[in-house]
């Protein structure tokens, strides 16, 4: 990747304060969303990385944070994991 001259920050504050974009309530919307999908990943002990399926969007959970949106058809594939004949193997 080429050096980053405008940083992930500098591009939410735009966000925020030109646009009036409310980030803490996108957030909390993403929360909300996840939550019963991060808590069934705690409870069956998932990889350290997995995606939630919600609607149009795919959110990737690593060692339980969200840490991306995709869109839903982008191909996810954990580290560790291959994809063969549309299954994930080790």
């Amino acid at each position: 990747m080429t050096d980053q001259i405008v940083s992930d920050h500098a591009v939410l504050r735009f966000l925020e304060r030109v646009y009036q974009v409310d980030v803490e309530a996108c957030r909390a919307q993403i929360a909300d969303a996840t939550a019963a999908g991060r808590e069934a990943g705690a409870l069956v002990g998932s990889p350290p990385q997995f995606a939630i399926v919600i609607a149009r969007v795919r959110f990737v959970v690593s060692r339980g944070a969200i840490v991306t949106a995709l869109a839903r058809d982008w191909s996810f594939c954990p580290r560790g994991y291959r994809r063969r004949n549309g299954h994930l193997t080790r």
